[in-house]
């Protein structure tokens, strides 16, 4: 069974597991012509700013815009829910953020790093393979 995880208002540590998804509402204040715009979000391993980080997992939406010639409030009606987190991602913590459109402007973004953990046993890896010694036999 899909289980949907609400994220929590940072700073706050969300703590999910692998199969679950991230739900995340949004907000921002808009003034300009009606068109319709991306909201994107990701949750990303490393620190803020890019490029020193790696999206792992993600979701978008196409928002209309209203003309607005005054700044108005947009806000999601419905979350912004993101592909499944991966058994690779158990073990790590992870950041989270948030976009307008499909560039990184210096303003525009919101992200918080270190926020969410997957919790959970690892898949199996090994690692530092010898080989200790050989002989003729």
């Amino acid at each position: 069974m899909e289980r949907i995880v609400r994220l929590a208002t940072p700073p706050t540590m969300l703590e999910v597991a692998a199969g679950d998804k991230i739900a995340v509402h949004w907000s921002f204040i808009y003034q300009g012509p009606a068109y319709s715009e991306t909201v994107y979000v990701a949750v990303y391993e490393g620190d803020w700013p890019p490029p020193g980080i790696d999206e792992k997992i993600k979701a978008w939406v196409g928002v209309p815009l209203p003309n607005a010639p005054d700044p108005v409030n947009i806000k999601s009606t419905e979350p912004l829910v993101t592909n499944a987190v991966t058994d690779a991602m158990v073990g790590k913590s992870f950041g989270i953020y948030i976009k307008v459109g499909n560039t990184l402007p210096k303003e525009g973004v919101g992200a918080f790093d270190n926020v969410i953990k997957v919790k959970g046993v690892p898949s199996p890896t090994f690692s530092e393979l010898k080989i200790i010694s050989y002989e003729k036999v």
